[in-house]
């Protein structure tokens, strides 16, 4: 919600930031692998890196050319590895989505005063339902993607590409 951590918190995030620049490392390593990995069939593509200097690599995403396809593939994913299953149709990615997240569409505060909200660049009357942004929801309805963990092994990581291309293969 955008507040403030406490001093026992920041105590702790400030011990675990010092870790953060090696599990970026690994995720990014995971992600380039599985990219390397997976022929995407024609037409889908994976999520353009826009700043790789600054790409995390929490998050493989593939897009399809439309929203039928992107269901049918976490579809035969699912048939194909039932609860193992990891793909999100982004669609469905609850918290992450600007209308699902409830600091957003109630217009909650941050700091006393109402801000942000009370900054004249937020006046107006608008909102964050679901339609707000066709452009971002047309590209969630399109979109998959799988978390990378920064401790999975060149075993697993090699098992997630062969499973995404079965998955290709049995839509």
């Amino acid at each position: 919600e955008g507040r403030r951590f406490n001093g026992m918190c920041a105590a702790v995030i400030r011990v675990q930031l010092r870790k953060l620049p090696a599990m970026i490392e690994a995720m990014t390593a995971i992600s380039r692998r599985v990219r390397a990995a997976v022929s995407l069939p024609r037409g889908v593509e994976w999520r353009t890196v826009v700043d790789p200097v600054g790409e995390h690599g929490s998050t493989v995403t593939m897009i399809f050319p439309s929203e039928d396809e992107a269901a049918a593939f976490c579809a035969a994913g699912a048939r194909l590895a039932g609860d193992l299953w990891f793909a999100m149709h982004l669609k469905h990615h609850g918290q992450h989505i600007y209308y699902n997240c409830s600091n957003l569409v109630e217009k909650m505060e941050t700091l006393p005063g109402g801000f942000p909200w009370s900054h004249p660049a937020n006046a107006g009357d608008y909102s964050y339902g679901p339609g707000t942004c066709p452009n971002t929801d047309a590209l969630l309805a399109r979109s998959v993607g799988f978390a990378v963990r920064p401790d999975e092994s060149e075993l697993h990581t090699d098992a997630v590409a062969e499973m995404l291309g079965l998955a290709f293969s049995d839509m």
